[in-house]
């Protein structure tokens, strides 16, 4: 999906991956800690970026995790949120490790 985005430049989804990488575990700290502090409006904002910023890698778990957060912050469902976060927290790592290996492969393939 990104590659297709970007019209196959490998150098640019690397940066496009590079970035997430960087940028978005900040958002995932963020958004904990709001949740730590039942911070209904950080979790909705934290939440939303990171569904934007997820959706544009391809990375659907974590899109759908955010959306569902986005949703029951809104709606102060705090029981399906402290759920929704939990598995954020389960999800999180895979993401990272899969990110690893792709920016990996891209970089060997002189990306």
């Amino acid at each position: 999906m990104l590659s297709e985005l970007l019209g196959g430049d490998a150098n640019a989804c690397l940066a496009v991956l590079r970035t997430f990488a960087v940028t978005s575990p900040r958002e995932v700290d963020g958004l904990l800690a709001a949740a730590s502090e039942a911070d209904l409006g950080g979790i909705k904002t934290r939440a939303h970026r990171l569904k934007a910023a997820a959706r544009s890698i391809g990375a659907a778990p974590v899109a759908e995790l955010c959306a569902a957060l986005e949703e029951q912050a809104a709606e102060a469902h705090f029981a399906e949120l402290h759920q929704s976060v939990r598995r954020l927290q389960a999800e999180w790592p895979k993401l990272e490790q899969a990110l690893d290996i792709a920016m990996a492969r891209m970089q060997g393939a002189g990306a």
